[in-house]
């Protein structure tokens, strides 16, 4: 199932979910968690073109609460290129997935990320 996330470039971005089954979290002790955000490259008559690219969140470590936690830096967010219905920009798509051990990777949620702008760089 697709999944809209959205952020601000340029602010901190925090990601939390709990992988249920059948409404009980699901005890995720000795698996890893990865999520990346990435993007093509895009041209526009209207906007600077964008290289394409990739940013990886920083995963918290997972336990039995089902709980996983990612973040992005400011440093990061500011890489990613606006986008969203309201902008003229790249599709920016993310995707969540865990492992345990060599096994399989399993995605969890992927899907768009809308992007605005940070205002405080608009004004210079």
């Amino acid at each position: 199932m697709p999944v809209t996330l959205t952020l601000r470039r340029g602010d901190t971005f925090r990601f939390e979910a709990t992988y249920k089954a059948d409404d009980t979290p699901v005890d995720l002790t000795g698996y890893t968690a990865e999520m990346v955000i990435s993007w093509p490259a895009y041209k526009s008559s209207v906007a600077p073109a964008v290289q394409a690219g990739e940013v990886a969140c920083t995963m918290a470590a997972l336990d039995s609460s089902g709980a996983i936690v990612g973040t992005l830096t400011i440093a990061q967010t500011a890489l990613i290129p606006t986008s969203g219905p309201l902008y003229d920009g790249p599709t920016v798509l993310f995707q969540l997935r865990i492992r345990v051990s060599d096994n399989p990777v399993t995605t969890l949620l992927s899907g768009t990320v809308n992007v605005s702008p940070n205002v405080f760089d608009l004004v210079t």
